[in-house]
């Protein structure tokens, strides 16, 4: 029985999509011919067999997507451990700066002040310099040998923190330029990385897509093998192939039609039924 109503609704639709043009062409009753189940059935194999070949190169781009994505996030962590290492040995250098520049300054304004102290010995003259402002002879015999030993030692303490600290600030000039980088490498990594999320959610959806249009296809290919396989309660009226006879044309019009046209039914038996009631919900139609 269910074979039976499949076949007269087939039927049906080549009379409602058909109507139309038969009657203006003229078709003086040649036969309509259907498309075989075979060839249905050919079709959706190789729509099928399509739909794996893509839904296989969708994973496989997804799964290649995901490792690239987990690449990303593993070299954007290290860069940031980096910048962070960066900065605080730029913090590190900076502190040095600070505390040779406030060395030089104590150092600089001891220097100054016994750099006078030599330059009143050579205005007013070594020996009556010494003589006025020692208590003795001996004191200033040494204060003059301490002196000169101290202004020496000034001088090469200060060359070489002067050396230091430009040293330091050289370093951290360099950490700087560092730091910009990293943070240039880490926005470039951070933009990668987005946009292959965006194309790992893009290959998502067009997995999704095919794995709908892969499910509808098998379907409808187990439906059509189903019918052929003779599941179910079924009625065979008689064979249908290629080139048999399966309507005539009317001629002249009817209420639904404006010229020749064909008519189908289905019948339960020796009941006529509503074609429409085999068919989804929200299928119109108009009848007179």
């Amino acid at each position: 029985m269910t074979r039976k109503i499949t076949l007269l609704l087939l039927l049906f639709f080549f009379a409602v999509f058909y109507n139309q043009h038969i009657s203006n062409t003229g078709f003086n009753g040649k036969v309509l011919l259907a498309q075989s189940e075979e060839e249905k059935l050919t079709k959706l194999k190789n729509d099928i067999e399509q739909y794996e070949k893509e839904l296989a190169r969708l994973t496989s781009a997804a799964s290649t997507l995901q490792n690239q994505i987990a690449q990303f996030d593993t070299q954007i962590k290290l860069t940031q451990l980096k910048i962070a290492q960066t900065e605080e040995q730029i913090n590190l250098l900076g502190g040095r700066i600070d505390q040779l520049g406030e060395s030089l300054t104590s150092l600089t304004n001891a220097f100054n002040e016994r750099a006078v102290q030599t330059y009143k010995m050579a205005i007013l003259g070594q020996p009556l310099y010494l003589l006025v402002t020692a208590p003795n002879l001996n004191q200033a015999v040494s204060s003059y040998h301490y002196l000169k030993r101290i202004q020496n030692d000034d001088m090469d303490l200060l060359n070489r923190l002067q050396n230091a600290q430009d040293l330091y600030k050289t370093q951290k000039t360099d950490q700087e330029k560092l730091q910009a980088d990293l943070e240039k490498q880490r926005a470039n990594l951070a933009s990668q990385k987005n946009a292959k999320a965006s194309l790992l959610t893009q290959t998502k959806n067009d997995e999704k897509k095919y794995q709908q249009l892969l499910a509808a296809a098998k379907s409808e290919f187990e439906a059509i093998q189903a019918i052929i396989s003779g599941r179910g309660e079924e009625e065979k009226v008689g064979p249908v192939s290629a080139g048999s006879r399966i309507a005539s044309i009317i001629d002249g019009p009817s209420c639904n039609s404006s010229g020749r046209h064909t008519h189908f039914i289905v019948k339960d038996g020796a009941n006529v039924q509503n074609p429409f009631s085999y068919l989804k919900p929200g299928i119109d139609f108009e009848n007179c």
